[in-house]
């Protein structure tokens, strides 16, 4: 095995760290189901660039790896894809990309951790966090048609799910693992989601839960979003309705008490005497028991001092 630094196949421009590659897939490589010769134009070539990034080719098996801000398109289709780290094998005209990803198609951005691309079959897997977002307008790839933007609708549409396949020749994708669709107001949950691109339609299969934004809550099997005309066709739903979210409620006024309040009595004081209950007497307090005092015994006198002796006067 022989490594040496990537070069390119067909064309190369280099200054510095700028290197632009383009693989032209005129190369011995195993036959595609329908073979398709390459045309005049370059349709169906992948080109791999990364102007200021490396790799590394490796002449024996054909596999190549790119780094650093790398971008893949191929002739002919709507579709760019963005990675950071990009191994590419010629033989099988395949290509797994992982790093900040991002791919352009012609109404879609799709994001993941992890891209595996089929250039022969035309379609991507993407795995990890996976999030795809209609835009409907006109931002994002350029592409390889120029205007054809102006033909899209003006709606957004993002789905959430574990895993993405996506045919992006015949724009069509399929997204499955904790789905989770939003639209404006409108938002749904559901086992697996198929997309059409063309026809901004998806279609929501399996324990759907869908709510609108008229809080309308729908649970069926099966479910179709027209993204472009705001409808809804359900299969065998079943239909629940919440307060209306687009016109706040007008106050209700108070309800009436059921108890109502009644006047104070009007009762005399002659009639109230009759009522009047007498206090008792309190009772007359008992004497408490005398207890007979323990005589304290006297304290002993204290013995008085004995008074000196008089001193004997001296005889005359």
């Amino acid at each position: 095995m022989r490594f040496r630094p990537l070069l390119p196949l067909s064309v190369c421009l280099a200054s510095g760290a700028l290197v632009a590659v383009v693989w032209g897939q005129t190369g011995k490589k195993p036959a595609p189901k329908s073979p398709v010769a390459p045309s005049a134009n370059g349709a169906g070539n992948v080109i791999i660039r990364s102007p200021e990034g490396a790799g590394v080719w490796d002449d024996t098996t054909g596999i190549g790896r790119i780094t650093k801000d790398v971008t893949i398109a191929q002739g002919g289709e709507d579709f760019i894809l963005y990675a950071q780290d990009v191994i590419f094998n010629r033989p099988q005209n395949r290509a797994v990309a992982t790093g900040n990803l991002r791919v352009e198609t012609r109404d879609s951005t799709i994001r993941g951790a992890r891209i595996d691309a089929d250039f022969n079959a035309k379609k991507i897997v993407i795995t990890g966090n996976v999030t795809v977002t209609t835009r409907g307008k006109g931002d994002g790839i350029t592409g390889n048609r120029g205007t054809f933007r102006s033909q899209l609708s003006q709606k957004s549409a993002k789905i959430l799910s574990t895993r993405a396949d996506w045919d992006y020749e015949d724009r069509q994708g399929v997204m499955t693992g904790n789905i989770r669709m939003t639209q404006g107001d409108n938002s749904g949950t559901c086992e697996r989601i198929l997309y059409d691109e063309a026809q901004n339609v998806a279609r929501l299969q399996g324990n759907v839960r869908f709510r609108d934004k008229n809080n309308r809550v729908f649970n069926t099997p099966d479910l179709t979003i027209y993204i472009n005309e705001s409808r809804i066709v359900a299969e065998k739903p079943t239909l629940s309705f919440g307060p209306d979210k687009q016109t706040s409620p007008t106050p209700r006024a108070p309800k009436t008490p059921i108890l109502k309040v009644q006047p104070a009595p009007n009762i005399s004081e002659d009639d109230l005497k009759l009522f009047a209950t007498p206090v008792p007497a309190l009772p007359t307090p008992r004497p408490q028991p005398t207890r007979a005092r323990t005589p304290v015994p006297a304290p002993e006198p204290a013995e008085a001092p004995e008074a000196p002796e008089a001193a004997e006067e001296p005889a005359n």
